[in-house]
């Protein structure tokens, strides 16, 4: 079910996510561009770049699976120094592959039935290290309430306030939420919700679109 529009949140360039290698930089969220999940060739033939997978490559790795195994890397955490790209690695399964013009290491899943793609991405650019997960509708017209609705807002918030985070919420000027900001010691998570919203316990809960973990300085 998608929720009355907002901002446009889910900018792309060549590589999704790419973009936000420079949000987590500049701290601050950016409007989008149309998405594209391809890339040159002459990139997607070497085995150790980057390519957009499909979901029958990984079964065991759903869209739900792979947004638990990022959100797990939160359990324990003290500093992003913890994270460097083999051990997350090791941590959440994802074959992280090198997309050079971006810098960073990227797992990209095209979702089955025109549901969609997730991307896990591990940054260290400019020396600052995140850990991310994002979810995007597919990129074929004709699919426009179609997106890969699979953790709740309110689930990973309560997660997150279990483990002694404190949410602040970043609004428009509106009022509407653009992102919610989770703050602990010397890590922050961020949660962009999307335009969707999926059943829960409490009733419609809206979709998480990207969550990235990252230091607080």
């Amino acid at each position: 079910m998608k929720r009355p529009p907002r901002r446009a949140w889910l900018a792309l360039g060549v590589l999704p996510v790419a973009f936000l290698a420079l949000a987590a930089c500049a701290q601050a969220p950016l409007k989008a561009a149309a998405p594209s999940h391809s890339l040159s060739s002459d990139v997607e033939t070497s085995p150790d770049t980057y390519k957009v997978n499909q979901a029958s490559e990984y079964p065991d790795l759903t869209a739900e699976e792979a947004g638990r195994r990022v959100l797990r890397l939160v359990d324990g955490l003290e500093s992003m120094e913890e994270l460097p790209l083999e051990r997350v690695i090791e941590r959440t399964g994802f074959p992280l592959k090198l997309a050079p013009a971006q810098n960073l290491h990227v797992f990209s899943v095209e979702l089955a039935k025109s549901s969609g793609f997730y991307s896990a991405i591990h940054s260290d650019k400019n020396g600052r290290r995140f850990v991310e997960i994002r979810y995007d509708g597919p990129e074929e017209p004709g699919h426009p309430d179609v997106f890969p609705c699979v953790l709740s807002v309110t689930a990973v918030a309560e997660r997150l306030k279990a483990l002694g985070y404190i949410m602040n919420t970043d609004i428009d000027e509106i009022g509407r939420t653009l992102e919610y900001v989770f703050t602990r010691d010397r890590l922050r998570v961020r949660i962009v919700p999307s335009d969707y919203s999926m059943s829960s316990p409490l009733g419609a809960d809206t979709c998480v679109a990207v969550l990235t973990i990252q230091s607080k300085d």
